[in-house]
């Protein structure tokens, strides 16, 4: 079985770099933030721009939408979190950061020796448990209802920039300026660590996803080498990379999956959005990392 990923649709409209860009849970709307200071609001389908909400004054460095896909959240380079209502573009809230924020999620934790650049839920359940990803190298897993870190997955040797857990959720995926992809074992009653390490990037990876879907796992691997990757993990200590594909003319920041596993978006520092469809092939299989 192999995947193979075709190019769809490019979202156009940001003027500076795109850094984040998430799909609603119940698939109506995407959301990007951006260096240019504005979060964009889109019908994925027709590649439309719903609206733009302004009122950060710096760049827009994440984005996330809540639960119920009815309202998103941004942080900024200006020191505040800012909740928007979806349908109407409207500031419900601004909340006061004491520095520039890298992050956001529906939580809030403290632990970390340095900036926190990258947060995922267990599952949609904001109370399920949260991972978070810091520069000082490592990622902790917390209990959310409890306030507390359960333990701390050291491994990378620099910033870790994106975290995304498989279904099963007894493995956390990472990526990190180190240039690598690591699995890691976070099920509390078994061993804690690293399981593999997958190489193939020739950039920092700074961001990466778990593409939906009820046969295999697979990873959508984002990276500065201007390229996504494609991971199959069904063997989560031999994971392979099954396709490579480029488009994107800068930096590829952000990668995002629909709900249905069909679709992932990458977003880049050459201002644009690709949309690309995976199609998978019982026929075939390879690695062409």
């Amino acid at each position: 079985m192999a995947l193979d990923p075709a190019f769809i649709q490019k979202f156009e409209g940001h003027f500076q770099a795109v850094k984040s860009v998430v799909i609603s849970s119940n698939g109506h709307y995407m959301a990007s933030g951006s260096d240019d200071t504005t979060i964009r609001i889109w019908d994925p389908v027709d590649g439309k721009c719903l609206r733009v909400l302004e009122g950060h004054g710096y760049a827009v460095n994440s984005v996330a939408f809540s639960p119920f896909s009815d309202k998103v959240a941004s942080v900024s380079n200006d020191e505040t979190v800012k909740i928007w209502d979806v349908k109407t573009g409207n500031c419900l809230q601004t909340l006061q950061l004491s520095c520039e924020g890298y992050s956001v999620a529906f939580s809030s934790l403290e632990g970390h020796n340095g900036p926190i650049y990258c947060v995922a839920f267990f599952t949609d359940d904001p109370e399920s448990g949260l991972a978070s990803g810091s520069d000082d190298k490592t990622i902790r897993i917390w209990d959310v209802a409890e306030n507390t870190c359960h333990y701390i997955l050291k491994g990378h040797s620099k910033r870790v920039y994106s975290l995304a857990f498989p279904p099963n959720d007894e493995t956390v995926v990472s990526c990190s300026m180190d240039q690598t992809i690591k699995i890691w074992d976070s099920d509390s009653t078994g061993s804690v660590g690293c399981l593999s390490t997958l190489t193939g990037h020739k950039d920092w990876v700074l961001s990466v996803a778990v593409v939906p879907n009820p046969e295999k796992v697979y990873v959508a691997s984002a990276s500065r080498d201007k390229t996504v990757k494609i991971w199959d993990l069904e063997d989560a200590e031999n994971p392979r990379c099954i396709h490579t594909f480029s488009g994107h003319h800068d930096w590829v920041t952000t990668i995002y999956p629909s709900a249905d596993g069909q679709v992932v978006v990458s977003g880049s520092d050459d201002n644009t959005i690709i949309a690309w469809r995976i199609i998978v092939d019982e026929d075939e299989g390879g690695d062409d990392a």
